[in-house]
C-alpha cells in the first residue's frame, strides 16, 4: 500500500513538473509584443552595419517595456507619417521629441530627456544671428510636426518657414540654399561639422530652444502611460538617464 502511494506520488510530482514547465513555455511564447516607431538618427535610433538597433531610444525602449513585460518591435517612422501609423494600430506608441500638448487623439508620457536645438547654417554667406528675432531675415527649415514651426512664426514670415519630414531632407536643402538656416538639435551638428566633410563650411549657431522627448500614445492607453509614467519616475531616482547619456556620449548635449 505504501509502495502504491509512493508511486501516485511520484506520478502526481512528475505531472506538476511537466505542468509547470509547460506553463513557462505558453508565457514565454504569449509574450506581448509592443510595435515602437522610432525616427532613425543617431544618437536616439539608428542600425548597426550588422542590422542591430542601437540608440538612446532603442536602450530606454527595451529597458521599461521589458520591465513591464513586453517584447519590443522597433519600426522606422518618419515625421509625416507616425501619427497616421499610430491611428491605424501599425505602431503602439512611437518616440518623440514633443511639446506634450495632448489632444482627444494622443496621449504623452513624462519626458524622458530634453534635446538642445541649435541653428545651423554655412559660414561665410553673411548670416549674422545673434538672438532668435534675427531669423525674421533669412529662410529657416524646420521639421514637420515639431514645436519649432510654432516658435520660428513668432519671428519669421510664414511664407519664409519650410517644413521638412527628415533632418537629411533639410540638410540638403542647406546644402543647395534653399534655406539659410534649419533648426536641429545640437549633437546632430556637432557632429556633422566634426566627421563629414560635406558639411566642414557649416556652423553651429545659437542655442534656439530645447525640446523635451516623450512616449507618444493612442488617448485609449491611458494605463500604459501611467505604468509608463511610474518607471521613468523610478528610473530618474536611480539615475538611470544620467548613465544612459553617458553611454551615448550625450552629457553635454541632452538634460
Amino acid at each position: 500500500m505504501k509502495k502504491k502511494t509512493r508511486i501516485i506520488i511520484s506520478i502526481i510530482l512528475a505531472a506538476a513538473i511537466v505542468l509547470g514547465a509547460v506553463i513557462a513555455v505558453i508565457t514565454l511564447t504569449a509574450q506581448k509584443t509592443v510595435k515602437v516607431g522610432v525616427l532613425i538618427g543617431k544618437p536616439m535610433a539608428y542600425k548597426t552595419q550588422s542590422g542591430e538597433w542601437e540608440g538612446y531610444d532603442v536602450d530606454f525602449a527595451n529597458k521599461i517595456f521589458g520591465d513591464l513585460g513586453y517584447k519590443v518591435e522597433f519600426v522606422e517612422v518618419e515625421c509625416t507619417s507616425r501619427e497616421k501609423m499610430l491611428e491605424k494600430g501599425e505602431i503602439d506608441c512611437y518616440m518623440s521629441g514633443t511639446d506634450l500638448t495632448e489632444n482627444d487623439k494622443f496621449i504623452f508620457s513624462k519626458k524622458y530627456v530634453e534635446s538642445t536645438q541649435v541653428l545651423f547654417y554655412k559660414k561665410g554667406y553673411g548670416i549674422e544671428i545673434a538672438q532668435n528675432s534675427d531669423l525674421k531675415n533669412y529662410r529657416v527649415g524646420v521639421l514637420d510636426d515639431s514645436e519649432n514651426m510654432q516658435s520660428v512664426a513668432e519671428h519669421v514670415d510664414l511664407s519664409r518657414i519650410l517644413e521638412y519630414s527628415t533632418v537629411p531632407e533639410m540638410l540638403e536643402m542647406l546644402k543647395n540654399d534653399w534655406i539659410n538656416v534649419g533648426i536641429i538639435d545640437y549633437m546632430t551638428a556637432d557632429s556633422l561639422v566634426k566627421n563629414d566633410e560635406k558639411y566642414k563650411d557649416f556652423t553651429v549657431g545659437i542655442i534656439y530652444d530645447t525640446n523635451p522627448h516623450a512616449i507618444v500614445l493612442p488617448e485609449k492607453k491611458g494605463k500604459l502611460q501611467n505604468l509608463i509614467n511610474e518607471k521613468i519616475a523610478e528610473y530618474e531616482q536611480a539615475e538611470y538617464f544620467d548613465m544612459l547619456k553617458k553611454a551615448h556620449f550625450m552629457e553635454n548635449y541632452y538634460y
